[in-house]
């Protein structure tokens, strides 16, 4: 049998990731970064990466980060094209229109400021209010080249935030003194914190350089030899850093954290040793580990990251020091799924992924057995599976330094998002006991709230077409600058749909862009949250979409879906609402219909807010 190249190529680049995600050594990383890209040279980048034109500044020496940073940005499907920049002036490289890296006009620019861009004591021996003011002044002024840059450019920011690494004149009682140069760092990155514009994300290289230990990230040899922005052996820390940050601003932050039980979340065999005798109590050492990583999950859950179990065990058996246990942080209603019995772990997550209808490249699994984590990695290399150490203690710190889980914007939609999984599995419990799909919508009490994009929404919207891939007509993530362009401009259709039903309160599940032309209405980009499949919002989109074309009297609508390789889900929506082809053009099907004015019956309340 003749061999297939692209078959190869695939499976080439999914080795190399693997082992690239392990979290290895500088050098070893290297050597991995170096044959990513002659496998480049040869077959070209790994399959459905998303791209990114990205470049990095610093008043340091930044080359030694690009080739991880390339790499660990392949780990987490993204094809990165670098622009690295010379040790120099990142101020002056902004603020000229003429410069290289304006004639680039980047999708993202990483900013590493080092203690040189600590600005000077403008009035010393402040105190309270006056230093705090004066660290926000100066917070202000060193956004303002990169407001400039981004007013030419559209470019949007990760920075991150400064660290002191060199000797302190005044020692400990720096810590009391406001002149310090500690001390005006923690101020001024507070300020940063405070005054941060929109377009730009902030890293925390101040915690990632304490958890590495700050003699370990910053070595004074390499500063003074070279300019390097960190040693060496912090290269893959900041690398991984930085491409989790990445990642996240275009929605690829992982959604489900997927937990095994026995020596997981407890010390011990629940089935052999009863709830008595696991070790999750408060003041033993071992269940204070345990206790320690629950907790960790806990804040992730509240957050918005969903949990489920994947155990072999006897469900009711597995559940029980939830119910039970007096030392068990997380709780049942923590759990979004729970698949305990004694099929392969990679079928519960199949069964998992399944529920939450949700992509197994949305999903971690954490499980203490070297052998389950194999079998999973094997049988589903798109779930990460974090190398977990074998002491439970340093479990939290293993899951929280992998990234998996980075988010840049958190909006009400993402605190309530287990109880919003919660109610749509009883919405579906609601369905299976149905005779039919128009009755079980009827049972559902729906409540549709329309509205054009207002500003408090616009983050969610962002979100959604960041993160949606399933339900995404055409793929086109919006920037929050776009999205508050489109919204005021009377050349776009904006709509967001949000919904309710008698068991949650779902929030914006839906927006839809469309672009006004002479004689049609085009849906340049539409989205929907998985959870409300299926209840014909749809529909409902549709016909708010005729109304905006009738009102501004045009006589058609045309629809816009480009494959991404992960939205074949919605490949026949247009076909199915009576949408003909159109011009197909450049990888992209087009669809025309005429305006339909009338009105469906739907199986909902509809609320349209114009306020």
């Amino acid at each position: 049998m003749t061999p297939d190249p692209e078959l190869d190529a695939a499976s080439e680049w999914s080795d190399l990731l693997s082992a690239a995600a392990e979290e290895p050594s500088f050098v070893a990383l290297g050597r991995l970064a170096r044959r990513a890209r002659r496998l480049v040279r040869s077959v070209g980048g790994p399959p459905a990466a998303r791209p990114l034109r990205l470049a990095i500044l610093s008043g340091g020496s930044t080359e030694l980060l690009v080739g991880p940073l390339e790499l660990l940005l392949r780990v987490r499907g993204i094809e990165a094209t670098i622009q690295g920049a010379a040790p120099g002036n990142w101020v002056a490289e902004l603020l000229d229109p003429g410069s290289s890296l304006s004639q680039a006009r980047p999708d993202q620019i990483v900013l590493v400021p080092t203690e040189d861009d600590l600005p000077p004591i403008e009035a010393s021996h402040l105190v309270g209010p006056a230093a705090n003011e004066q660290a926000t002044t100066q917070a202000r002024a060193f956004w303002r080249p990169l407001e400039d840059f981004h007013g030419r450019c559209g470019t949007e920011f990760v920075v991150t935030n400064l660290i002191w690494t060199r000797p302190r004149p005044m020692g400990s009682l720096g810590a009391t003194c406001t002149d310090d140069p500690l001390s005006r760092v923690r101020r001024f990155n507070l300020a940063l914190a405070d005054t941060r514009p929109d377009f730009v994300n902030l890293f925390d290289l101040e915690a990632l350089a304490a958890r590495v230990g700050y003699e370990n990230f910053r070595d004074p040899r390499f500063w003074n030899t070279a300019k390097q922005i960190c040693a060496p052996a912090a290269v893959p820390a900041l690398a991984r850093g930085l491409a989790a940050v990445l990642a996240a601003t275009q929605g690829l932050s992982k959604k489900v954290c997927v937990v095994d039980l026995d020596d997981t979340l407890w010390g011990g065999v629940i089935g052999d040793d009863g709830v008595e005798g696991i070790r999750l109590h408060e003041g033993d050492a071992v269940g204070e580990a345990f206790r320690h990583f629950q907790r960790y999950l806990k804040g992730l859950a509240d957050r918005g990251v969903l949990l489920a179990v994947c155990s072999k065990n006897e469900a009711d058996v597995a559940k029980r020091p939830f119910e039970k246990h007096p030392g068990c942080i997380l709780e049942l209603d923590d759990f979004v799924g729970f698949q305990a019995n004694w099929q392969p772990k990679s079928d519960n997550l199949w069964a998992l992924a399944r529920q939450l209808n949700l992509g197994l490249d949305s999903f971690v699994f954490v499980d203490d057995n070297p052998a389950e984590r194999e079998e999973v990695r094997q049988a589903l290399p798109q779930v990460r599976v974090p190398e977990l150490p074998d002491d439970p203690s340093g479990f939290a710190d293993c899951l929280a330094s992998s990234g998996y889980f980075e988010v840049v914007r958190l909006t009400d939609d993402d605190t309530r998002r287990a109880a919003q999984y919660r109610g749509r599995q009883q919405a579906e419990r609601l369905r299976d006991a149905s005779r039919d799909l128009a009755t079980y919508l009827d049972s559902l009490a729906m409540r549709t709230v329309v509205a054009p994009w207002r500003d408090v929404d616009l983050q969610r919207i962002v979100q959604l077409t960041a993160k949606t891939n399933q339900f995404n007509l055409t793929g086109r993530r919006l920037t929050l600058d776009e999205a508050k362009a489109m919204a005021a401009s009377p050349q776009w259709v904006t709509l967001s749909f949000s919904l309710a039903d008698r068991f949650t309160d779902h929030g914006l599940v839906s927006a839809v862009f469309a672009r006004v032309t002479k004689d049609a209405l085009v849906v340049e980009g539409w989205v929907m949250s998985c959870r409300v499949f299926r209840r014909r919002i749809e529909d409902l989109v549709f016909s708010c979409l005729d109304r905006g074309a009738d009102t501004r009297g045009l006589p058609f609508l045309v629809g816009r879906y480009r494959d991404t390789g992960r939205n074949g889900l919605v490949k026949s929506l247009y076909p199915d609402a009576g949408f003909e082809s159109c011009d197909p053009s450049d990888g992209e099907e087009r669809f025309r219909r005429a305006v339909q004015p009338s009105v469906p019956a739907l199986p909902f309340e509809v609320v349209i807010d114009d306020d």
